[in-house]
């Protein structure tokens, strides 16, 4: 129904305002109009169709996690609509484009702008990622993994904004924020892994939680 919704805005809205997407900035972000705009509908995760995740994680949160057949079930239908979706890409982007260059974009399994079809692509993959997780979890257990990764898992909010500001800040102070190959990328994505992991391990010696996760629990009471 989200992705339905958000297709039904594309159509109505105007889905490029506000951005620059030469360097990606955002006019009008601190706007009342331009932040719910950014918010609910063209932002980098709006609330349009996003929430989506949310629900889909919430839905799986309330099956047998912990029942084998349940995690081959994820990761068997996991593979199965990431696989229908890229398909389904490739087999209406040349017709849509032939109708209009601009109706591709409904076909893309790319997260901007967040088509139908990412959204399954997306659900498809975190759910094998989820299923072979809870899958070999035992594993993982055994090998002592679970003590070196755990205190980044119990601050996530700090790490996700961490990788924002401190993260694509580095990259965009040195111009590599775009235009990298994907090895780059991921090499990136990799160091600031590490870091993290590092980072995570020296501040839970001294603190019980991270530093967003207890302001928040500070301000909620």
């Amino acid at each position: 129904m989200l992705s339905v919704a958000f297709v039904a805005m594309i159509f109505l809205l105007d889905y490029d305002v506000g951005w620059n997407w030469d360097d990606y900035s955002y006019a009008g972000f601190w706007t009342p109009a331009g932040f719910a705009r950014n918010l609910f509908f063209n932002g980098w995760h709006p609330v349009i169709p996003w929430l989506g995740f949310l629900l889909f994680g919430i839905a799986l949160s309330r099956t047998s996690l912990s029942q084998v057949p349940t995690q081959h079930r994820l990761i068997l239908f996991g593979v199965a609509a990431f696989i229908v979706a890229e398909v389904a890409s490739g087999l209406i982007s040349g017709p849509l484009s032939a109708i209009d260059p601009e109706l591709e974009v409904f076909a893309t399994t790319e997260p901007v702008p967040p088509m139908p079809l990412y959204m399954l692509a997306g659900s498809g993959a975190a759910s094998v990622i989820i299923g072979l997780c809870l899958r070999f979890s035992s594993w993982f257990d055994r090998s002592g993994i679970f003590g070196i990764v755990t205190p980044a898992g119990r601050q996530t909010l700090t790490l996700y904004l961490a990788h924002i500001l401190i993260g694509m800040g580095t990259l965009e102070a040195f111009g590599m924020l775009g235009g990298q190959t994907l090895s780059a990328a991921v090499a990136a994505a990799l160091l600031f892994c590490l870091i993290a992991v590092v980072y995570a391990l020296v501040w839970f010696r001294f603190f019980k939680r991270g530093p967003i996760e207890a302001t928040m629990r500070k301000m909620a009471g």
